[in-house]
């Protein structure tokens, strides 16, 4: 029992570390702060609504002019 717990997390821990190393997206280089926040999950983001409105405002601020929008 104890090693099977031992295993599983001996397999999250190898692949919190080649997830990374993986993505085509994101060149980063591999730390072990990098695998604690994976092992973890806290180096995910998750948007709200809220805030993928704010991030639109921002940036149709400098694209379109005043008036054009209803």
């Amino acid at each position: 029992m104890v090693n099977r717990k031992i295993e599983a997390t001996r397999t999250r821990l190898h692949k919190a570390h080649e997830d990374p190393l993986k993505e085509v997206r994101i060149v980063r280089i591999v730390t072990a702060d990098t695998v604690k926040e994976r092992y973890l999950g806290s180096d995910v983001t998750h948007n709200t609504l809220a805030g993928l409105l704010d991030y639109h405002d921002q940036k149709m601020k400098k694209v379109l002019k005043c008036g054009t929008i209803i």
